[in-house]
């Protein structure tokens, strides 16, 4: 087989394992919309105010849990840690007639879709029941705001994948908790700089300013493909029993 024909038949095959994650995953993100609704609510109440509370709050969400849009979720997936699932996986894959390249295409590939496919269903669902967003931002500006945190999702997806595949389960479950300090740096950082990601990319939007979706989505797939790129590396010393 060609590397073509191999990536799209791996990428077929984890595309169809994933169904039952992918619904369970959205049903999570349905809870997460309708739980957050009203934290959301006073945010867009707020907008324009100095109600620092809710800014931050609303900047915390974001910024750490979009980025799981492009993952879903399942039994063997949330035991990784136990398990090493995704060592096994890739250790199965390499006993096929399919290259590491075809394996990272295939892991890119289905990250993007299932971002994309999330994406549709989070942040059409919090439009159709937000009506504070509603009464703010037409279509064409709300699609310059969800690009902006699609954009966003796929630049951290990337490297959530990175460490998917180049480490064993243990490592990868610590360096996912480990995220959340450097989620915590970022706002920090942002914090002494007086910038509220949240807010900015509400301004943008509202603005019809397209510039920082359009930067935010470039940063995104330059993350996918430099991610990419080293994953197929490691993947060339990496031992499978590792």
């Amino acid at each position: 087989m060609t590397t073509w024909q191999s990536t799209r038949q791996l990428f077929l095959h984890e595309l169809r394992g994933s169904l039952t994650g992918a619904l369970v995953t959205a049903v999570f993100f349905g809870y997460m919309g309708v739980v957050f609704l009203p934290l959301l609510g006073t945010f867009f109440d707020s907008y324009g105010q100095k109600v620092e509370l809710w800014h931050w709050a609303g900047d915390f969400v974001f910024l750490t849990v979009i980025p799981s849009l492009g993952f879903t979720m399942n039994f063997a997936a949330l035991r990784y840690w136990k398990n090493d699932t995704y060592s096994n996986k890739l250790a199965y894959w390499r006993t096929l007639p399919i290259s590491l390249n075809s394996i990272v295409f295939a892991r890119m590939a289905l990250l993007v879709v299932i971002l994309i496919l999330m994406s549709l269903f989070y942040f059409s669902l919090e439009y159709v029941l937000l009506k504070q967003m509603q009464d703010m931002m037409g279509f064409s500006q709300y699609l310059n705001f969800v690009l902006f945190w699609v954009g966003y999702a796929l630049l951290m997806g990337s490297t959530y994948m990175y460490w998917e595949l180049s480490s064993n389960g243990k490592t990868y479950f610590m360096i996912c908790w480990a995220y959340f300090l450097v989620y915590g740096a970022l706002l920090l950082i942002l914090g002494l700089l007086d910038i509220k990601p949240l807010n900015l990319s509400l301004k943008w939007a509202i603005e019809y300013n397209w510039t920082g979706s359009l930067v935010m989505a470039a940063a995104g797939l330059l993350s996918l493909f430099t991610m990419g790129h080293l994953l197929r590396k490691r993947l060339e010393v990496r031992s499978i029993l590792d």
